[in-house]
């Protein structure tokens, strides 16, 4: 099976690519509504696939993928602590040890893995009625991953990474500047000791929002590169699912024990539920080259320094391409 994924250019490809992305952000209202009017009939927490990526690295684009046989019932970013009722306390960027008790975030997270929720915010992009597996889109799991899947080892993470002035780019141009990293990151103990002690100083001196996005974007994905071994999780690229889908895709599904056909590509084409009008899909450019035309060579060099203090300049440089060796090895050498 060939993937026609081309982004074609001209008046008509920008209209036909927006007056689909219009159709998917039409669907919202009644998503939000029926999403909630599910019948969950299978309690185990093993009855999930865990989606992981940073934000706007095109974690709810691959969510559709998965789910383009509507398979799934969808639980949208069910830790995010300004929707989410009964995980408000939780913050951004929980840090949890692998071994560490907590024996009531444990049942948090057992209730959502098991289904045991029905709340708008995480039921709003749900389209399965009758339900039996379910897929978890999460931006805010990072950092407790490894605990978790120490406590439910079934589950199959899908860890999907893109480029980290990619993401920036994107956060900025939908207004979704994140958290200073200081408020968040260096105030807790553990995960200083753990991983950020060699950079506390630069984190704490970082004051501009390019930079403080960067170095978000690091500490996400150097702690379960850092933490897993290689076979635990599967890591996809942004990059691939643009570039040559065929290969990524083909490994995904794979890794998740299902079948590929035409509609994955059809879904994969298609502008997510989250796109921006501006979006590259949206506009047709390059998905993997856009992000240059916004990001200064003096702001790259910059993420490129950053990135090096982690030892991720290794899969990410200058470069609009990763090197999934790299991180394969780190999750060798790490794990």
């Amino acid at each position: 099976m060939t993937a026609d994924t081309s982004q074609s250019g001209g008046p008509l490809g920008i209209a036909a690519r927006y007056f689909q992305y219009r159709f998917h952000k039409n669907l919202s209202f009644p998503r939000r509504i029926l999403g909630r009017l599910h019948i969950d009939r299978n309690a185990d927490p093993d009855a999930c696939v865990l989606l992981v990526g940073s934000v706007r690295s095109g974690t709810t684009w691959l969510q559709e993928v998965i789910n383009c046989r509507n398979e799934y019932r969808v639980l949208f970013e069910p830790f995010a602590a300004h929707r989410v009722g009964f995980c408000s306390h939780l913050g951004e960027s929980k840090y949890l040890r692998p071994d560490e008790d907590d024996d009531e975030f444990l049942e948090l997270v057992r209730r959502i893995l098991s289904g045991r929720v029905r709340q708008r915010w995480i039921d709003h992009q749900n389209r399965k009625w009758l339900c039996r597996r379910r897929l978890v889109k999460t931006i805010r799991a990072h950092l407790f991953l490894k605990w978790l899947h120490v406590r439910f080892p079934r589950i199959p993470i899908v860890f999907l990474m893109r480029h980290p002035c990619a993401t920036v780019v994107s956060q900025r141009q939908k207004g979704w500047w994140r958290y200073n990293p200081k408020q968040e990151l260096l105030s807790q103990p553990a995960l200083v000791d753990d991983f950020l002690a060699p950079v506390r100083d630069e984190m704490a001196r970082a004051e501009d929002p390019f930079d403080r996005a960067v170095f978000q974007w690091c500490v996400e994905n150097v702690v379960p590169l850092r933490q897993f071994r290689e076979g635990d999780i599967h890591l996809a690229f942004y990059e691939h699912f643009c570039e040559d889908p065929e290969p990524e895709i083909t490994s995904l599904f794979k890794f998740l024990g299902t079948e590929v056909d035409d509609r994955v590509f059809r879904a994969l084409r298609r502008p997510s539920f989250v796109s921006g009008h501006h979006s590259a899909v949206v506009l047709g450019r390059s998905l993997t080259e856009a992000w240059r035309r916004r990001v200064s060579p003096e702001q790259t060099r910059r993420a490129v320094e950053i990135l090096r203090l982690f030892g991720l300049d290794r899969i990410y440089d200058d470069s609009p391409m990763p090197n999934p060796d790299a991180a394969h090895d780190m999750l060798k050498q790490e794990g």
